[in-house]
């Protein structure tokens, strides 16, 4: 009996309206949380969309290793973007492969993100690397291409839009460029 009259008095009802503003307070914030995480996901998914096939590529502004200004125009030639550093043995297999490979009519682009300008250009140089090599100091391009593993390479139609993304190197990889690269050639 005690409880049932303790339970209607005052003091009840009082702690009741205590644990619900509570209760409230709590869950407008979990709420207006939960809203700014979700308008964060959704910008940064509208900000970081994929790069797919058969969609345009991205432009493509840096300076080369001798410093001039570049900037990747479509409607010429089919092209190789390829991003790299001279340091990595498979992005320095991948580059004497096209290197060999001697696509003539194909643009080819190498984005290198080697900080160290002098060891850059001297493996470019000791290697002959016949195409135009660029150097993204800043590191820009991982995120705008979205390169999570070097080397990748993009294969554009002439029009700039993208036929392929290769992404790593070996022999698998060459052949596959290597066709991409024909077929290009054949339209």
């Amino acid at each position: 009996m005690c409880t049932a009259r303790w339970a209607r008095g005052p003091v009840f009802v009082l702690t009741l309206k205590i644990i619900r503003f509570i209760l409230k307070t709590m869950l407008k914030r979990a709420l207006f949380i939960l809203f700014l995480l979700i308008v964060f996901a959704i910008s940064s998914l509208a900000i970081n969309s994929p790069i797919k096939v058969g969609e345009q590529f991205p432009k493509l502004a840096l300076k080369d290793i001798d410093g001039k200004e570049f900037v990747l125009e479509s409607g010429k030639n089919p092209t190789l973007v390829l991003f790299f550093a001279s340091w990595s043995t498979v992005c320095r297999e991948e580059l004497l492969f096209i290197k060999d490979l001697k696509p003539e009519g194909v643009d080819i682009i190498a984005v290198a993100f080697d900080k160290d300008k002098k060891v850059l250009k001297d493996y470019v140089s000791e290697n002959k690397l016949p195409f135009t090599i660029l150097q993204d100091t800043n590191l820009v391009s991982p995120q705008r291409y979205q390169i999570l593993v070097i080397p990748t390479t993009y294969v554009l139609k002439s029009d700039g839009t993208i036929k392929n993304i290769f992404i790593d190197f070996d022999k698998n990889v060459g052949k596959s460029l290597s066709s991409s690269i024909k077929t290009l050639l054949k339209k």
